[in-house]
């Protein structure tokens, strides 16, 4: 029996999800180190070099009891690949030998948290094992002598063999993690990927979880946190449970043509609805494992938090609000890290292409719950790891990009301003004025071999605003609630054809309440089911503007260029009047290698600048500053401005000289290297 809840109370908790999150307080950047060296066990010159600089987040590798992989093994440190190339690397530990472990670990996080750090937490992973089922290595052999290990709680020995615990790909195969099954890095043995629906496996990973927080750690890092699609026999069963509890008879009926549930198998094929639901289904399994273990932990540790690598974040992370504390965002397509990458054109001509992660952040931000995104894409230059730290600051909420050992030094300067001014980044709001949908799961979306483009549609928007120095707040599938704009003059929907009724009336009251809705593409054709629904009689048609109660619908075919977003976004009623940039260029619409934020509370408004001018790799090309920005700072209703004043982490502070007209504080800001804050102390 699985020690946690079920697939349908969790479904439950996402579809009656929290507040809006957007408009919420921020809370200040974490630092985040993460080191998955082998030396931190009774090491006095690491506890010393952790003092220097102490991490609020310090992530280690398997420095733990027992591993997810193969049970209690001699080896620590490292992530998945580690601990195969050697076989030693793998012997099993006696009881006492794991009571000596765990004695060790707790004198560690003993001297850690002295030292400084408030949270430590080893690797773990949600997904994977490895072992050879005929040779009974690995977590074969650990399962094989279960009861030796008694005095640790684990319970009563699992009923299954580990060999039964592996998901299956469509075809009945069994899941790989990678293209290999036996791959070189573990030495001959086997790396499974487990369903997460199985009992066993979920009841083991919470013991892991459980033995992690008896050793003195504050939380744990499973990393392969993704949604496999799994078709073993255990998910089969618990997709037509998430189904039963889902739809009625009838629906189900209408929509995937069955009678029974009994008649439901997970689709093997991309396209329908049917198609949607497994997804939805997978990443609800997904949170459910994840509370499930970090259930465990809190059995030992009330407090325990959960870290989970969530690889591409978009398409899980808010399944996982109320389930995990953080999550982590790394790889992708591209090059990681920010600034830009610099190509060469000709002679001393080069074209630069920003890469940013400002999406993943406000992302994060703006999910539903408390929830925050950890990067870890580093850039290769020194100047672009640094700017990967203003990022989370300025564009996240409790967020950061990961600090290595080796990259420490060169970011210290930023790491040190970001714990020596929480109060920038505390308890502030953003002053957005532009709002957007970004429904991740629309990916899965498609019609007749024809698949949606929303997210695709809603990237491109977000980087034409950010060129702009347009602040876009990001409203997700269960942020958009009734009154959830009511703060917003602008809503952007960027190829919503797969549209609720819910959401439907929230946009119908925000227009009808005077905003401006701006809508690209298709809109509102079908529902969230894929049902076809009837014109609406307030939707112009495209390339036309239409007014509905005191608000304005303008509805275009295609995408708009900077030119006609700036726009769209500058015109209107007159709740809608007025410049909704933070920079203003002199001559020119955009500053392409910049982008910009603002938060405010009752004493301050707070405008971040970030230069993108900053290439990733290096290369001849060198770090050049944004000069002369001009920078609009929009201000509370009469409210005035008692000073201006510049920080940055690598200068001396300073105080421009500033004007306040037309509801914004103006001024100029002579040079920005990197990243700027520039603070107004407001009065009246």
């Amino acid at each position: 029996m699985i020690r946690t809840l079920s697939a349908a109370l969790l479904l439950t908790a996402l579809l009656v999800a929290p507040a809006l999150a957007t408009r919420e307080p921020t809370v200040p950047p974490v630092y985040y180190l993460i080191d998955y060296g082998p030396n931190h066990l009774d090491n006095p010159d690491y506890i010393t070099w952790i003092a220097e600089l102490p991490p609020q987040l310090l992530h280690f590798g398997k420095d733990v009891p027992m591993t997810h992989l193969y049970g209690p093994i001699q080896a620590v440190g490292g992530e998945n690949q580690a601990h195969g190339r050697n076989r030693e690397d793998t012997r099993r530990l006696t009881g006492a030998e794991v009571a000596e472990r765990i004695a060790t670990l707790q004198r560690m996080n003993q001297a850690l948290h002295a030292a400084g750090a408030r949270m430590v937490m080893p690797y773990t992973s949600a997904i994977t094992f490895a072992g050879n089922p005929d040779t009974r290595e690995g977590l074969f052999d650990f399962i094989d002598h279960w009861d030796e290990y008694a005095q640790f709680g684990l319970g009563a020995k699992p009923q299954s063999d580990p060999a039964e615990w592996i998901a299956l790909r469509a075809d009945g195969s069994r899941h790989t993690f990678g293209k290999e099954e036996k791959p070189a890095y573990y030495a001959g043995l086997d790396r499974y990927v487990a369903a997460i629906t199985h009992p066993d496996w979920r009841n083991w990973l919470m013991d892991v979880h459980r033995l992690v927080a008896e050793a003195g750690y504050d939380g744990a890092f499973p990393d392969n946190t993704s949604a496999i699609n799994d078709y073993s026999s255990q998910a089969q069963a618990a997709f037509r449970a998430y189904l039963s509890q889902r739809f009625a008879a009838g629906q189900m009926r209408q929509l995937l043509g069955v009678e029974s549930v009994d008649d439901i198998e997970l689709p093997r094929e991309r396209g329908g609805i049917a198609w949607v639901e497994a997804q939805r289904f997978w990443r609800v399994t997904l949170a459910e494992h994840v509370e499930a273990m970090r259930a465990g932990g809190r059995e030992a540790n009330p407090d325990f938090l959960l870290f989970p690598n969530l690889g591409g974040p978009t398409h899980i992370a808010e399944y996982l609000s109320g389930h995990a504390d953080y999550y982590m965002a790394e790889g992708g397509a591209g090059l990681e890290g920010a600034g830009c990458s610099v190509t060469r054109v000709i002679g001393n001509v080069y074209h630069s292409e920003i890469h940013d992660n400002i999406l993943d952040y406000v992302y994060g931000r703006d999910i539903p719950g408390d929830i925050r995104p950890m990067l870890l894409k580093l850039g290769r230059t020194n100047e672009s790891k640094k700017l990967c730290l203003a990022e989370p600051a300025a564009f996240g909420s409790g967020a950061y990009n990961g600090v290595r050992p080796n990259s420490r030094d060169i970011q210290a300067p930023y790491i040190r301003f970001l714990l020596d001014h929480p109060d920038i980044y505390a308890g502030k709001t953003s002053t957005a004025r532009v709002a957007m949908t970004f429904f991740p799961m629309r990916d899965f979306y498609s019609i007749e071999g024809v698949n949606a483009n929303h997210t695709q549609a809603a990237r491109r928007v977000f980087q034409r605003l950010g060129e702009l120095q347009i602040p876009c707040d990001l409203f997700s599938e269960t942020g958009l609630e009734p009154g959830a704009l009511s703060t917003y003059d602008f809503l952007i929907l960027p190829d919503m054809a797969f549209f609720s009724d819910e959401h439907l009336q929230v946009v119908h009251e925000f227009v009808e309440g005077g905003g401006m809705a701006i809508i690209v593409g298709e809109f509102a054709t079908h529902d969230e089911l894929m049902q076809p629904r009837a014109a609406l009689d307030w939707l112009p048609q495209t390339e036309a503007t239409g007014q509905f109660g005191r608000g304005t619908v303008l509805h275009t075919s295609v995408m708009p260029t900077q030119t006609e977003l700036l726009a769209m976004l500058t015109t209107g009623s007159d709740r809608q009047g007025g410049d909704t940039r933070l920079v203003v260029a002199p001559g020119r619409a955009t500053r392409p290698l910049m982008r910009s934020s603002c938060y405010a509370d009752d004493a301050e408004v707070v405008v971040h600048l970030l230069n993108y001018d900053i290439p990733i790799e290096p290369g001849p090309r060198k770090p050049k500053s944004q000069t002369d920005v001009h920078v609009r700072a929009p201000l509370p209703a009469g409210a005035s401005v008692a000073r201006v004043t510049c920080l940055a982490p690598e200068m001396e502070p300073f105080s421009p000289q500033y004007e306040v007209r037309d509801g914004a504080c103006w001024f100029t800001v002579p040079e920005v290297p990197i990243y700027m804050v520039c603070r107004m102390e407001l009065q009246g």
